[in-house]
C-alpha cells in the first residue's frame, strides 16, 4: 500500500476524529514515498524513520515525512561491534 523497494515496517497506527490514518514506522528504502512539503524527503544514513497521514479511504497520502535516521536496533549495533 505505501513504501518504496527497501524494507519498510509500519510500527504504530493511530486514528483522528476525521477517521485519518496516522502510520509510523521505519523505512530502509531510497525511494520512500514523500508528499509536498515534506519536512525531510530523503533517507538519512541506512533508515529513516517515517510518519504518513492517510484518509479513511486510503486512495491518497494527505502527509508523507521521513525523520532523521532511527536509532540502530540492538542486532545492528552489536554487528558493529561485537564483542
Amino acid at each position: 500500500m505505501i513504501g518504496g523497494t527497501g524494507n519498510d515496517r509500519a510500527e504504530g497506527v493511530a486514528f483522528d476524529v476525521a477517521g485519518n490514518i496516522h502510520l509510523t514506522g521505519t523505512t530502509f528504502s531510497t525511494d520512500f514515498p514523500t508528499t509536498a512539503g515534506a519536512s525531510q524527503r530523503a533517507l538519512r544514513g541506512v533508515r529513516s524513520a517515517f510518519y504518513v497521514v492517510m484518509p479513511p479511504d486510503l486512495k491518497t497520502m494527505l502527509v508523507s515525512t521521513l525523520t532523521a535516521a532511527a536509532a540502530p536496533t540492538s542486532d545492528e549495533r552489536s554487528r558493529r561491534n561485537p564483542e
